[in-house]
């Protein structure tokens, strides 16, 4: 039977075949490559396993496997190009200025931690970058493509960079089920026989990239994000999500000849003329056995575990979004799902335990390479002081 079933889907999927053949056609068939990272300390700096974590030793070194092909294939996309960009999300439409007021009383009291305490009706300023998600960065706007909304709280008190982060995407779920899989995905990008053969024989895989590829998006701020990954809250396991104030009916739409950076223009424009806002919510994980912590590609129910709202996003009118130091800054920010401010709320699951090597090691790559330092703002006022560096 045919997996792609429809001309749609078979469009969908070559766009998706090209992208991810033009940035992993350097990659290699050795994947032990020369630096290798010792499985007890990548083990010993993982935190404890809770509600309903799993991790081996064939995990960590699945991650540093993983985390060897992304550093290879980096190396060779660069080249001796000065910027190292982004291994994935690399095209951003712009970081905005944007402030998150919480209110989490309508949680329970043991989820009530964190930056969502119920003591805490504080307004958090926040930069939040939109993204593409397709690993060529000079991809159009208009092609199918993953879509990522990052959002950086500042100055929060107890968190290990400064910073809280929330990285979430246009789909509920992720399209990877575990380190096995998510190494057998790298390896499949190979070439473009094995990606089909891995596409054709991973239908959950198949179903969510299609669906996430096949959203129309017109404009950034006008669609919903997920966490996709569990997070924990308190004594629980939830995701997150954010969702447009603007109502179904009221989005914009691709238009019919669109410019290869229509959505970067479509977020400058709409915020040239008025603010933008999104709800901020926590769906709490209340059956662990349907809602596994270990299979983020599984959809949690809402009708079992409605979402709550517990802040929203007020993005102001502003302008130079699309400045060239605000660009630069955009480039240079890092953002991070293990940037967190307490045990309490950390990343949960094999996928986040891998992304805490991979991030890690990623973003010191990249900045290195790109002669930048890693620093945190801590005011929107960003082109100045400490983080100037970042904008040039």
């Amino acid at each position: 039977m045919n997996p792609f079933r429809n001309k749609k889907h078979t469009a969908l999927m070559l766009v998706f075949l090209s992208g991810a053949m033009s940035f992993y056609s350097c990659s290699t068939n050795n994947y032990n490559l020369p630096v290798k990272r010792a499985i007890g300390s990548i083990i010993a700096n993982q935190p404890p396993l809770e509600l309903g974590e799993g991790w081996t030793n064939r995990d960590a070194q699945n991650s540093d496997d993983i985390v060897q092909i992304i550093e290879k294939s980096l190396d060779d996309r660069t080249a001796s190009s000065r910027l190292m960009k982004r291994d994935a999300h690399p095209k951003h439409h712009g970081c905005v200025k944007a402030f998150l007021q919480v209110d989490a009383s309508a949680l329970p009291k043991e989820q009530q931690v964190g930056v969502f305490s119920k003591n805490n009706q504080q307004e958090f300023k926040s930069f939040i970058r939109f993204s593409n998600g397709n690993p060529d960065s000079t991809k159009a706007d208009k092609d199918g493509d993953v879509r990522g909304m990052a959002i950086k709280l500042m100055n929060i008190a107890g968190a290990n960079s400064g910073s809280q982060d929330f990285l979430l995407m246009n789909s509920k779920t992720f399209f990877i089920k575990d380190s096995d899989e998510y190494l057998d995905f790298m390896k499949a990008t190979e070439n473009t026989a094995g990606l089909l053969w891995f596409l054709a024989t991973h239908k959950r895989t198949r179903e969510v990239i299609l669906a996430a590829r096949g959203m129309e998006v017109g404009n950034p701020l006008h669609i919903d994000y997920f966490s996709a990954t569990p997070y924990k809250l308190g004594n629980k396991s939830v995701k997150y999500s954010a969702r447009s104030c603007v109502t179904l009916n009221q989005r914009d739409t691709v238009p019919k000849n669109p410019s290869p950076n229509f959505l970067r223009e479509k977020l400058v424009n709409t915020l040239s003329e008025k603010e933008a806002c999104f709800d901020f919510f926590v769906q709490i994980n209340t059956n662990p056995k349907t809602m596994p912590v270990e299979d983020p590609t599984v959809e949690w129910n809402e009708k079992d575990s409605p979402y709550i709202k517990v802040a929203t996003i007020r993005i102001p009118k502003q302008s130079e979004i699309d400045s060239r130091p605000r660009m630069n800054f955009c480039e240079n920010l890092s953002f991070d799902p293990w940037h967190t401010s307490l045990p309490e709320q950390r990343p949960l699951g094999a996928i986040n335990r891998v992304r805490l090597l991979a991030y890690d090691v990623i973003s010191k790559k990249r900045h290195i390479h790109n002669h930048m330092p890693q620093i945190e703002p801590t005011d929107h006022e960003a082109c100045t002081g400490k983080t100037e560096v970042l904008c040039h």
